[in-house]
């Protein structure tokens, strides 16, 4: 599957869309295929450094989609 990939701190140019491994979801988790999701602040203050976590990560806590598999 495709995703946004940020893999490093900085500006809108270091966000990269990747091929990653569609993952089975476990148990008490569902998979959804996203027909939308958006960028939150926490997600801005991540990709700028603002918030250290490690990398990489696919932001983004907000989207919207149905659900393919429990």
């Amino acid at each position: 599957m495709k995703a946004v990939v940020l893999a490093q701190q900085g500006g809108p140019e270091v966000l990269r869309v990747k091929e990653v491994e569609e993952k089975k979801p476990r148990r008490n988790e569902v998979l959804v295929k996203l027909e939308a999701a958006g960028m939150n602040r926490i997600d801005i203050w991540v990709r700028s450094g603002v918030y250290k976590i490690p990398l990489p990560r696919i932001p983004g806590a907000d989207g919207a989609g149905v659900v393919e598999e429990v």
